[in-house]
């Protein structure tokens, strides 16, 4: 396991850095006004890419994991779920094509250059090497496609009339990986010649098509409301800070993903060892990053972004938890709940997450703007993952001392007033940033050695 890890924290790390580099570049060279224009345009847009995708990501890399000794059992279940998944977006874009012509929809443009996204579910099939492990494959081919995706920016956009460019060129760094993707996929397991059934797939992709839907809307609704309440500015101040925060949870999910093609092996990936230390793990290193992040918001806020984008401060400070709430969350739902069938289960937990999200976001959004958008957000993400730690303890069991969440809260403590007293000294700065961080780093690591908090992970 400590291998599929590593290879998949370069994976998750390609994957969400290189967009947020891209992202410092974009704020300048696009301006506030187009960055909102095209994060509300994508955002509408992912709703129909999830449609297309169904649930068969998560449940592909299950049945995947569950048949991987058996080569003719693999292929019989890859071609039906490729089949399923052309029919579910040919339905999607179909759906896409009547909302963008009977809405009237502005910037058109934009949303058909996004709409290539819903094309490419169909050859978007991350979830076979994800069941089957191949994590190294996964990093370095996400790593080339997104370092040419990166220097095509650099050399195409360069001021606000170059974001329909932009949007282009985003596309193409995500249909690129779909295209490696199929294009090894086809030559590792061939062509299938025999009966194919659609009937077993269908209760469980649909369970997580629908848990899906409930995390896409409780996710992606508050820009949606955003868009509708506020002005563009608004959109790209949440939409920048959200970014950011969920780009370091996603980080931290290459410890939580490699749960699941484990336990759905069966006997030999019931590991409850593994599963506690990696749930330490995360404790650790989102704690301490989530007093970072609140602690240097501004810093952050007015370095990368710029003084454009000051309203960032408040909602990034707001935000910070979710990077410990999120990964927790992906473990106790996504990672083991679908490792133990619980797919109706998983869905109950969405639904009354989605629920929070709607009702705390149409009371606080219209009222208080982006900020009410981001209390909604922690509060529903807090609440989902309460719930669905509660229910996975059923399925498996967790073993966290109360004296080692004691260790993690005061190295916390020591690392906030690290952290504030090097901000006093340096202000706003990359070098207070950067200072920030490597005393951080020593502060907060330091205190939980003396405490003789040790963080190891069992080999399996």
């Amino acid at each position: 396991m400590k291998e599929n890890i590593k290879y998949n924290f370069i994976y998750k790390c390609v994957a969400v850095f290189f967009p947020f580099i891209i992202s410092l570049y974009i704020s300048r060279s696009l301006g506030a006004e187009k960055v909102g224009a095209l994060a509300v345009a994508l955002n509408r847009t992912s709703y129909f890419v999830s449609l297309a995708a169904l649930g068969i990501p998560n449940y592909g890399i299950r049945e995947v994991a569950r048949r991987r000794n058996d080569i003719c059992a693999t292929k019989k279940l890859i071609y039906e779920l490729l089949i399923i998944s052309a029919i579910s977006t040919l339905v999607s874009l179909l759906i896409f094509w009547l909302y963008i012509n009977m809405l009237h929809v502005e910037n058109t443009r934009i949303y058909f250059i996004y709409g290539s996204l819903i094309v490419a579910n169909i050859i978007s099939v991350d979830w076979y090497f994800f069941g089957n492990e191949k994590y190294k494959y996964i990093a370095i081919r996400s790593l080339i496609v997104k370092i040419v995706s990166f220097c095509l920016i650099l050399l195409c956009v360069h001021d606000s009339d170059d974001y329909y460019i932009y949007a282009v060129l985003y596309c193409v760094g995500i249909i690129g990986n779909s295209f490696f993707n199929i294009v090894y996929l086809l030559k590792d397991v061939g062509i299938y010649n025999g009966v194919i059934s659609f009937k077993p797939h269908i209760k469980p992709i649909l369970y997580m098509f629908f848990s899906v839907i409930a995390v896409d809307l409780y996710s992606k609704i508050d820009i949606s409301m955003l868009g509708i309440y506020n002005d563009n500015y608004s959109v790209a101040c949440y939409s920048y800070s959200v970014k950011l925060v969920k780009m370091l949870a996603v980080v931290f999910f290459s410890f939580t993903s490699v749960v699941l093609p484990r336990l759905s092996k069966g006997k030999e990936g019931h590991n409850e060892k593994d599963v506690s230390s990696i749930i330490r793990i995360i404790i650790i290193l989102c704690f301490g990053t989530m007093i970072g992040i609140y602690s240097i918001s501004d810093n952050i806020t007015l370095v990368l972004w710029g003084k454009e984008y000051e309203g960032s401060i408040i909602i990034l400070k707001i935000l910070a938890p979710l990077v410990f709430i999120c990964p927790l969350g992906n473990l106790f739902g996504v990672q083991i709940l679908t490792s133990f069938n619980a797919e109706k289960t998983l869905l109950y937990t969405n639904i009354l997450g989605l629920i929070i999200n709607v009702c705390c976001n149409f009371l606080m959004i219209p009222r208080y703007g982006y900020i009410g958008a981001a209390f909604a957000s922690v509060m529903c993400e807090f609440t989902v993952m309460i719930v669905q730690w509660i229910v996975s303890k059923k399925y498996i069991k967790i073993h966290i001392e109360t004296v080692f969440l004691i260790k993690v809260a005061i190295s916390g403590i020591v690392l906030f007033y690290v952290e504030k007293m090097i901000h006093n000294m340096f202000g706003n700065s990359i070098i207070d940033i950067l200072v920030s961080i490597l005393a951080g780093l020593f502060g907060y690591f330091g205190i939980l050695f003396l405490l003789h908090l040790p963080m190891k992970m069992h080999s399996t």
